[in-house]
C-alpha cells in the first residue's frame, strides 16, 4: 500500500506505542460487559473549584475573600459590601481608571460573581446575568490587559483563583442565556453586564464538525462518570460542554456513519474584541464565544499568550454511552442470541468527525458483545495527544450469532462502501494505511479482511 509523506513522519515509535497501548488495554477491558448502562450520573449540585473558597454552599451565602474585603477597607469602601453591587462595582472601576492595579481587577471580578450568586439564589436573573457578565469582563482583564504592565504572577494563588473565575462566572452567564434561548454557533446576541452593554457572536472552530451539526448542549460540571475507569480531563479557560449533535439528511455522505443523539466534547471560551465609551458614557463592548474543539487543538492564542483549555474529553463519551439504545447487556445478547434483529444495525460507526488526514482505526468486537466493549480502551487512546492527531477511530458493529464467515463478507462490503462513499477518486492516503483491531470472533472476521486464499479453498474439494 502506498504510505503518504505525513504518514512517515509518524515513525516507527508512535505505532509501536499504539501497539503497545492496544495490547495491554485489550488484556484488561475487551470481553468485560457492563453489569448497567449507568455510564453518568447527575450531581446534586455542579462541580465549583470556588465552592469553598467563596464559601457558595454555606447557610450564610456567598461571601468575598479576605484579600478582597481588605482592598475594600483600603479604598474606605467595606462598608459598602451591602449595596447594590453594581454601583460598587462602577466605584471601583473609577478607581481603577486612575490607579491601574491588576489587583482592582480581581477584587471586581469577584465580587461580581459572588453577587450574581446571591442575586440567583434570590431568583433576580437579569440581575445575576448583569453580574455573571461582569465577572468575566474584570477576570478577563485581570488575565490579559496590557494596562497593568508587568504580566500576571502564576504563582500567585490569585492567578488561578481568577481562571476559576473566569470559568464559572462564563458558566454562569451560559446557564442563563442557555436557559432563555439555545445558544448557536453563526448567531449573535446583546447582553448587559453591569455597566457594559456586550455585542456577542458566537462561532464554532472546529477542522470535524460544522455549525448545522451542533443541536443543543449541557454542561460537564453537571456529571460524574460511573462506566469509565479512567477520567481524562485538563486544565485551563473555558468551559467543558457536551455538544449533543444534530442529524440531518443531506448529501454529506459522512451522515450514514455518525448514530443518532452523538455527543463530543467543546469548549466554550469567551474573546474580548474591543471596548468603546457610547454617546451616553456607557461601555461597549464586542466578545466572541469560541466554541472550540479539543480535539483538534489543546490551547489558544490569546493577548500574544498561548492558553491552555479546559477541557473534558471522557464525560461527554460516557454521557453518550447512556442512551438506553446503546445498553451493551441487551445489544450484545440480541445480537448473538436473535442475529437478525440487529442486522439492520450493522455497519461502521463514527464517534469523532471524519477526517481525510488521520488513519482509521476499526475496532471489531467479539463473540457475544458491541462496540460499548471498546470505549475503555477508546477513552484510553484518544487521551493521548499524538495518537488523536494521527489516528481517528471507528467501530464495526455486527450480529455474532450469525456465522463468522458472513460478518466478514458483511464487512468486506461495507469497508468497500465507505470507501466509495468517502474517496470515490481514491486521493486520501490515510484510508490505505487503515488498521483493524479485532478481539475473539473481532480477530477472525478482522482477519478475513487481509486474507487471499487464492485457490486453497476450491482446491480442497475439486481437482
Amino acid at each position: 500500500m502506498a504510505t503518504s509523506s505525513r504518514t512517515n513522519l509518524i515513525g516507527h515509535k508512535t505505532r509501536l506505542r499504539l501497539l503497545a497501548m492496544v495490547l495491554l488495554a485489550t488484556c484488561m477491558t475487551v470481553g468485560c460487559v457492563s453489569s448497567s448502562n449507568k455510564w453518568v450520573a447527575l450531581r446534586a449540585t455542579p462541580r465549583n473549584p470556588l465552592t469553598e473558597t467563596l464559601g457558595l454552599v454555606t447557610r450564610s451565602g456567598p461571601k468575598p475573600t479576605e484579600q478582597t474585603i481588605q482592598l475594600l477597607r483600603r479604598y474606605n469602601l467595606e462598608d459598602n459590601l451591602s449595596d447594590e453591587r453594581a454601583t460598587l462595582l462602577a466605584r471601583l472601576d473609577e478607581i481603577d481608571q486612575q490607579e491601574p492595579n491588576r489587583v482592582n481587577a480581581y477584587a471586581m471580578a469577584e465580587l461580581a460573581y459572588v453577587g450574581a450568586k446571591r442575586e440567583e439564589q434570590s431568583k433576580h436573573i437579569d440581575r445575576a446575568l448583569e453580574l455573571y457578565g461582569s465577572a468575566v469582563l474584570h477576570s478577563y482583564r485581570y488575565l490579559f490587559d496590557d494596562k497593568y504592565g508587568a504580566a500576571s504572577n502564576v504563582y500567585d494563588p490569585k492567578f488561578r483563583r481568577a481562571c476559576d473565575l473566569y470559568n464559572a462566572a462564563l458558566e454562569g452567564t451560559l446557564r442563563i442565556v442557555q436557559a432563555q434561548d439555545n445558544i448557536r454557533p453563526g448567531t449573535s446576541r446583546i447582553i448587559k453586564t453591569a455597566n457594559h452593554e456586550c455585542t456577542l457572536e458566537i462561532e464554532l472552530h472546529s477542522k470535524g464538525w460544522q455549525d448545522e451539526d451542533f443541536d443543543r448542549f449541557k454542561f460537564v460540571s453537571d456529571y460524574e462518570i460511573h462506566g469509565l475507569t479512567n477520567h481524562y480531563r485538563s486544565y485551563g479557560l473555558g468551559v467543558p460542554l457536551i455538544a449533543i449533535r444534530r442529524q440531518h439528511v443531506d448529501r454529506d455522505p459522512r451522515e450514514q456513519f455518525y448514530p443518532a443523539e452523538l455527543s463530543f466534547p467543546i469548549t466554550a471560551f469567551l474573546r474580548m474584541k474591543s471596548e468603546a465609551k457610547a454617546d451616553d458614557g456607557s461601555q461597549r463592548l464586542h466578545a466572541v464565544l469560541e466554541l472550540r474543539d479539543p480535539l483538534d487543538r489543546s490551547s489558544l492564542e490569546v493577548a500574544g499568550m498561548k492558553v491552555p483549555l479546559e477541557t473534558d474529553l471522557s464525560v461527554p463519551l460516557a454521557f453518550f454511552l447512556s442512551k438506553p439504545a446503546l445498553d451493551d447487556s441487551k445489544l450484545s445478547t440480541l445480537g448473538l442470541l436473535k442475529p437478525e434483529k440487529v442486522e439492520k444495525l450493522t455497519g461502521l460507526y463514527m464517534l469523532e468527525p471524519f477526517r481525510a488526514d488521520k488513519i482509521p482505526v476499526v475496532m471489531v468486537h467479539g463473540l457475544w458483545s458491541s462496540p460499548a466493549t471498546w470505549m475503555e480502551m477508546f477513552n484510553d487512546l484518544r487521551s493521548d495527544p499524538l495518537i488523536r492527531e494521527n489516528y481517528q477511530f471507528w467501530f464495526y458493529l455486527y450480529p455474532s450469532g450469525q456465522p463468522f464467515w458472513f460478518s466478514a463478507a458483511q464487512m468486506r462490503e461495507d469497508l468497500l462502501a465507505m470507501r466509495k462513499s468517502l474517496d470515490q477518486q481514491r486521493q486520501q492516503p490515510a484510508l490505505d494505511q487503515m488498521v483493524l483491531v479485532g478481539h475473539s470472533m473481532g480477530g477472525l472476521v478482522s482477519k478475513l479482511q487481509s486474507t487471499d486464499s487464492g485457490n486453497n479453498f476450491w482446491n480442497t474439494f475439486s481437482d
